[in-house]
């Protein structure tokens, strides 16, 4: 059977441990570069050495050579052979031992607004999936272990130019564009060698609050990198 051509659009955020902004963006490794193999890093505190050993895993002060994400996508409009998908938000946790762009052997979740419909959360988990290809083929591939998805309540507001995002229990997280220049504008990079939305051009920003509890994580990432632009995906 053909696949139904789907088409989905809107705006994204994705957040990460990078102190200042991601270096996939230049395609760059995290750091230092670990050939992509897994890493177990010492841990930096004594209470991330109790949660190893509890079963937890807390991600270091100092991430070497290794990806930790959440990417949230607002999708304002769209299709899946005809079935809206518009007013819907979806979300990722990706965990990479090297670079996003390079490295595969990806941990991957997906948490699906728990307002759509069976039909709809149906088929955002085919698109996100990476089962109805374009561009989430790429990410299938790169993954060595899918932790499975999720049906759960976004929040999502924007104050001013913050962006706050809550999947409750699980993300709190509130982002701020960096502006720059003398009419202190958002700083944009344009055409990064590597974005989670090819062809748009992601504004650099910080989390003013990043929170994620889930799959035996706990990040508390609050002051890190985040970015976020429009997207528009097809299959």
């Amino acid at each position: 059977m053909d696949e139904a051509t789907w088409k989905i659009s809107g705006d994204m955020v994705d957040a990460c441990h990078c102190p200042v902004f991601c270096n996939n963006l230049l395609l760059r490794e995290p750091l230092l570069p670990e050939s992509g193999q897994a890493i177990q890093l010492p841990p930096n505190t004594k209470e991330e050495a109790e949660a190893r050993q509890s079963g937890a895993t807390a991600v270091p002060e100092r991430p070497i050579g290794r990806c930790t994400s959440v990417t949230v996508w607002n999708i304002e409009a769209g299709d899946d052979g005809g079935l809206p998908l518009g007013g819907l938000h979806v979300a990722a946790l990706v965990q990479s031992p090297g670079p996003l762009f390079s490295s595969g052997g990806w941990r991957r979740a997906l948490y699906i607004d728990s307002t759509a419909s069976p039909e709809q959360a149906a088929a955002l988990e085919r698109i996100f999936g990476g089962d109805a290809g374009g561009e989430f083929r790429r990410w299938k591939q790169w993954t060595a272990r899918f932790l499975g998805v999720q049906r759960v309540p976004f929040r999502s507001e924007a104050i001013g130019a913050r962006r706050h995002i809550v999947i409750p229990g699980i993300l709190d997280l509130t982002t701020e564009p960096v502006l720059g220049g003398r009419d202190r504008q958002p700083f944009q990079l344009i055409n990064p060698p590597f974005w989670k939305a090819p062809g748009f051009n992601p504004v650099v920003g910080r989390s003013v609050t990043f929170r994620f509890q889930d799959h035996g994580l706990d990040w508390q990432l609050s002051g890190r990198s985040c970015c976020g632009s429009p997207f528009a995906y097809q299959g």
